[in-house]
């Protein structure tokens, strides 16, 4: 195989070899970097995460979580800016995702308590009322009276099958299994108004 000489005198093949090597050893020592700096600032990581959290087991799962994403979305950093800066954003923002998830979680649980059907509330009932049941017997009279084309893909969607499954099981296109459920919807909606 002949290799035609550059400018320089050697092969052009070899110094598109040394080109690829070199950015490869570099993109392997930006990322050898990259970790070794993570790993430096843990420290840091973990006494901010304890001025936010009051805990010191939460404060290190957030120093993780944090430390984790920052690997995650390595691609996302923009080099010569400031790492640490970028992690401890990273953080902060975990850090307020789940405080805000817990507010949700505590006010969900305390609504639930208050209901009185609720499983939560300890005086609630588990027995459905008369009125919940004579609903539910309503609305198993209009599915049945719906024609088979429109009933079957309906209550199968019901127990959980997806529209490509059913597109599947009748051989049908998923548009015509879409505007067939959407027509059961409709037809129930009206009828028990």
């Amino acid at each position: 195989m002949f290799f035609p000489l550059s400018s320089t005198g050697y092969l052009k093949s070899d110094i598109f070899l040394y080109i690829c090597n070199k950015s490869i050893t570099t993109a392997m020592m930006r990322t050898d970097c990259f970790e070794n700096e993570l790993a430096d600032m843990r420290e840091s990581l973990l006494q901010r995460a304890m001025n936010l959290s009051k805990n010191y087991e939460e404060a290190e799962d957030l120093t993780h979580d944090a430390l984790l994403k920052a690997i995650v979305f390595r691609k996302k950093y923009h080099a010569n800016t400031n790492l640490k800066a970028w992690v401890f954003t990273i953080m902060k923002h975990q850090f307020i995702n789940q405080h805000r998830r817990k507010l949700h979680y505590r006010s969900l649980m305390t609504k639930a308590a208050i209901e009185p059907n609720s499983i939560l509330n300890p005086d609630a009932t588990l027995m459905p009322s008369a009125e919940t049941r004579l609903f539910f017997s309503d609305v198993e009279r209009c599915i049945a009276k719906l024609n088979d084309k429109y009933r079957c893909p309906f209550t199968d969607y019901v127990h959980g099958y997806k529209y490509r499954e059913l597109s599947e099981k009748y051989g049908l296109p998923i548009g015509t299994i879409k505007s067939r459920i959407h027509y059961a919807r409709k037809h129930l909606l009206n009828t028990l108004e």
